[in-house]
């Protein structure tokens, strides 16, 4: 009835075990931690038997409470670079214990926890860098845009989406960004074509138009840096004034605020 945690419990349970500090009462996986313990498989009904686990402080707090009959254990704590990674298959009371073939199974499976750990760790690596320029490119003033060559969308920072829902100046159509003017649209799709693939002009600057009339809304088309493929469109609106740059102006050349 409830989604599964990555711990293998509900969410309602790992809250619980947050609250109430249950790590510290956590009996199977203090034994798998123990010396001589480590990085292998652990048979924990072999340290403490079923019976002797629901009478703990650990079953009665965070299993009994939910109805859950979980009793049997077993798993491994794997040591890494960065610090540990354990898992832990479970059985119910009325189940049988687990043997020592499914020990030497979960064994032979340990070099691809490693690997699933590893892979793991960059994708929380990447998921903070991504967060990172994310939060970055929001703080820009000006909306900014990813497109590969053919003008399809791969990322607009806030600003950017901003501007594309309510089409000003610029618009999405079927994952692709286009002039909302139908006479820049062959320019516009030329230049982010040249600076995606760095052939002829590389890249492009123009006005755009706002509600049918020309407003000093620029669009600079240019390659990515690094040699990355695709193209980085800057939208710079002349009709709008950044707080936050209007903060920035006045305390770094000690302007007042009408100047």
């Amino acid at each position: 009835p409830h989604s599964l945690t990555p711990y293998g419990i509900s969410d309602e349970t790992l809250k619980r075990y947050d609250a109430l500090d249950l790590a510290q009462h956590d009996v199977w996986t203090q034994l798998a931690s123990q010396f001589g313990h480590m990085d292998r498989a652990v048979l924990c009904e072999d340290y403490i038997d079923a019976d002797a686990f629901r009478r703990t402080v650990f079953y009665n707090e965070l299993y009994r409470s939910t109805g859950d009959d979980t009793a049997r254990c077993m798993g491994v704590v794997l040591r890494r670079t960065d610090g540990y990674m354990s898992v832990g298959l479970h059985r119910s009371y009325l189940q049988s214990r687990f043997e020592a073939t499914e020990a030497a199974a979960l064994e032979a499976l340990l070099p691809h926890l490693r690997r699933l750990g590893d892979v793991r760790a960059r994708l929380r690596q990447a998921e903070a860098r991504t967060r990172l320029l994310t939060a970055a490119f929001d703080e820009l003033p000006t909306p900014l845009f990813i497109t590969s060559a053919d003008a399809r969308l791969s990322y607009a920072n806030g600003k950017g989406e901003g501007l594309l829902a309510v089409r000003a100046g610029l618009m999405s159509s079927g994952g692709r960004i286009a002039p909302t003017d139908p006479a820049a649209a062959e320019r516009f799709a030329e230049a982010v074509r040249s600076a995606a693939s760095r052939t002829g002009l590389r890249g492009d600057a123009l006005r755009l138009r706002r509600g049918g009339e020309f407003a000093p809304l620029r669009a600079i088309i240019t390659p990515l840096g690094g040699g990355a493929p695709g193209a980085l469109v800057l939208v710079d609106d002349g009709d709008e004034r950044d707080p936050k740059l209007v903060h920035t102006l006045t305390r770094l050349y000690g302007l007042t605020a009408s100047e």
